[in-house]
């Protein structure tokens, strides 16, 4: 009978260790087309980042953006940001892990994440941010 509560005071340690490892935000972007959208996105605490993804779900399985291995790494970004995406800072200064968008049209509405992975005290921390990016056309004006 003692086992049962030693479980369940195990399972709960687990919970709160996986809890707090993990942390997720949510941020509203509008952009208008034809021009750049910065994607902002910051590691919590400034420590080197091992791999920094940027995804958008709803794309399947190539990024927007891939860092590891201390590179950039093109060979699996989805063909429709090839030339069109970038860090703010490639040197990732102060956490800054921000991504512009270049020149945006309709097709990149749609919702964004930033997922970074971070070396912690014998651990590894897992960061991620949720990027809602909502493209406006620009006016027209009619001449009369």
């Amino acid at each position: 009978m003692d086992s049962v509560p030693a479980t369940s005071l195990f399972w709960a340690q687990m919970f709160i260790i996986f809890i707090s490892s993990v942390s997720a935000d949510q941020t509203n972007i509008t952009a208008e087309a034809g021009h750049n959208a910065s994607l902002p996105c910051t590691s919590p605490n400034s420590k080197p980042v091992l791999v920094l993804e940027w995804i958008r779900p709803d794309l399947g399985s190539e990024y927007v953006f891939l860092y590891r291995n201390e590179q950039i790494d093109l060979e699996n970004q989805h063909v429709m940001f090839k030339n069109r995406v970038d860090l703010q800072d490639r040197q990732m200064k102060d956490g800054d892990v921000s991504l512009v968008l270049r020149n945006v049209t309709t097709d990149d509405r749609g919702t964004y994440e930033c997922r970074l992975v971070q070396t912690e005290r014998n651990s590894r921390r897992k960061t991620t941010v949720i990027i809602n990016l909502d493209i406006l056309l620009p006016p027209v004006f009619l001449h009369s």
